[in-house]
């Protein structure tokens, strides 16, 4: 038996003792009174009161004893001196039965028997209330029965002499009882021990299910959250390639007849809200791309302090008078690496959501700080490293938790009808997510909302720059020579593709269009005087850069400038022409120009 269980079955031994003194002592104190009754007229009322004194001055110590026992704290029961008071005890109230025996008891018939009998009963008495504590019992029986059966023994006779022995074999028996009683209340003791310590092991096994259910949980919500997020994504994307064309039909017509309707101002106004429909219907599905985290982006190292103050004075203007703007900023942070032109966009659809939330004014606070996770951090789907963090908060209304749930979902508003597309948000986790970061929002009814974006830093020594934007910037006029270059359109889009014909037509270009790989390579491989392809990257029979790569083959100085309505970030960050759909007629002109320049300074 280990130290702690011996300890605890000592404890609870002598708990047991104390807990039935006082049942014990009034038994005692009944069958003294009994018996010193029975006893008297043929001992002497002297004799038998001596007798009682002595029961009176044992039964008061114990009783005192037991009184202080149940007033000690548990851990001061262990004391051996609690043990040795029981036996003592035990053994003094013995040697009076057994003094009984000796001084009071008749030799005549029938108080032998009497006293027998009722020193027999208190020894099976003693078992019963005291087997958990064998050293008290066994004191108890051989103070009582010894003088018992010394008595008999030496009255002698053909009574004395069986009942000496019978009385012998009595203690015996009872003492042998008692010590399996008191083995089998160990063994319930150390039973009950085990059973608490595996009571303790199980609460702290369901203790650490429970805790791990939660994390899975929480991962599993984590998961269906991301492959909803993933799901919309795709659907969005498609959505996006599919109105880009629609949208390029739409612009290049508008254009044509911009250009030959230019002396009938009255159809102008039209064809300018045309125009103006279809880029924002372009700004739109730019939205939509940047969800899905299909925008093709050009990250930079930005200085987010640096940048955030620069657009400070558009921020206050689009903010209001009622909402007061603070910029609270990490010195030294480092550079992060992302689109510059692309978090600009996010930092003020932030502020606007946040101008909303504050009908009645507020405060608007952009914090910056620096964030470094030494392990991968699930919650935000981080990897492990350094980030800068932009944290952008506001005291408006808040969300509650079900909106908050869908804060990130495409096209889902709180906002009136005609008052928001439901895009801001999920656009900020497009971009962040695309970026290798991150966004976590914090918010709560009438607490307001906080926004954090996890943004990659720049490597040490990374040059900061401006973000390059190649189709705003203007190209020369080509030259006559290069208005009469051969160029190969190839897309499967028939409206599309006629668009792009009567605008290239238009600036003078000689056009060869098709909708399939496989002729477009064969005028290619024939005709030496191709001086560029213009490619869709969506086609039913080959890949726009599987078409690039063959063209090349045929022709290794032939420019390709890829037009398309859904980017693809692996593949144009490998290429400088392309043209987001959809595009103006004076974009197209102006990247054809610099390839056709490019192709010439090549040659």
């Amino acid at each position: 038996m280990s130290s702690d269980a011996t300890h605890a079955v000592r404890i609870e031994s002598i708990r047991a003792v104390y807990r039935h003194l006082p049942l014990t002592l009034g038994a005692s104190a009944v069958n003294a009174i009994v018996t010193a009754v029975v006893l008297a007229p043929r001992a002497g009322t002297g004799p038998v009161a001596l007798w009682l004194a002595g029961f009176a001055a044992m039964l008061l110590p114990r009783f005192l004893a037991w009184r202080r026992f149940t007033r000690r704290p548990a851990a001061a029961l262990a004391a051996p001196v609690w043990s040795r008071m029981a036996v003592a005890g035990s053994f003094v109230s013995g040697a009076l039965w057994g003094a009984c025996s000796l001084w009071l008891m008749p030799d005549e018939a029938p108080y032998p028997v009497f006293v027998a009998f009722v020193i027999g009963g208190m020894c099976a008495g003693a078992i019963t209330v005291n087997a958990t504590h064998l050293r008290s019992v066994a004191a108890f029986i051989l103070a009582a029965d010894l003088p018992l059966a010394g008595r008999l023994a030496w009255q002698g006779g053909t009574l004395g002499l069986p009942m000496a022995a019978m009385t012998l074999l009595f203690a015996g028996a009872l003492l042998i009882t008692a010590r399996r009683y008191a083995d089998q209340f160990a063994e319930g003791v150390r039973a009950r021990i085990a059973l608490g310590e595996r009571t303790e092991e199980l609460a702290c096994a369901n203790a650490q299910l429970r805790a791990e259910i939660a994390e899975r949980e929480q991962a599993e919500a984590a998961l269906r959250q991301a492959q909803k997020m993933e799901a919309i994504g795709s659907l969005t994307s498609g959505v996006a390639h599919d109105v880009n064309n629609v949208l390029m039909v739409v612009r290049g017509a508008a254009e044509t007849l911009k250009r030959r309707l230019a002396h009938t101002p009255g159809h102008l106004r039209q064809i300018a809200a045309i125009l103006r429909a279809t880029e924002r219907g372009a700004t739109l599905t730019r939205q939509l791309l940047a969800f899905a985290r299909k925008e093709v982006l050009h990250p930079a190292a930005v200085d987010v302090n640096a940048m955030l103050r620069g657009i400070g004075a558009l921020l206050e203007a689009t903010l209001g008078k009622s909402v007061r703007l603070d910029l609270e900023f990490t010195a030294k942070l480092r550079p992060a690496f992302i689109d510059r032109s692309s978090l600009e966009h996010a930092i003020i659809n932030l502020a606007i959501n946040a101008r909303d939330a504050m009908p009645d004014g507020g405060t608007l606070t952009f914090r910056t700080s620096a964030l470094t996770l030494d392990e991968p951090d699930p919650a935000l789907d981080l990897p492990a490293g350094c980030y800068a963090e932009i944290t952008v908060s506001d005291t408006g209304r808040g969300m509650s938790e079900t909106v908050l749930a869908r804060a990130f979902d495409p096209f889902f508003t709180t906002k009136p009808p005609g008052q928001g597309s439901g895009l801001g948000l999920s656009q900020v986790y497009g971009l962040l997510r695309q970026s290798g970061g991150g966004v976590r929002l914090e918010s709560a009814p009438g607490r307001g909302t906080a926004v954090h974006l996890f943004i990659p830093l720049a490597k040490t020594g990374a040059a900061t720059v401006s973000e390059p934007d190649l189709l705003s910037a203007r190209a020369p006029e080509p030259t006559a020579e290069g208005k009469s270059s051969h160029i190969v359109v190839l897309d499967d889009e028939d409206m599309v593709r006629e668009v792009v014909v009567e605008l290239l037509e238009s600036a003078g270009y000689r056009v060869s269009a098709f909708a399939r790989a496989n002729d477009a390579l064969r005028v290619i491989e024939s005709d030496a005087a191709i001086a560029l392809l213009i490619s869709d990257l969506g086609l039913p029979d080959r890949a726009g850069d599987e078409v690039a790569r063959d063209a090349r083959l045929l022709r290794p100085s032939l420019p390709v400038l890829f037009i398309t309505g859904y980017n693809d970030p692996a593949l144009l960050a490998e290429e400088p022409w392309q043209l987001r759909k959809p595009f103006s007629e004076s974009e197209l002109l102006a990247m054809v120009a610099h390839a056709l320049r490019q192709r010439s300074a090549a040659n």
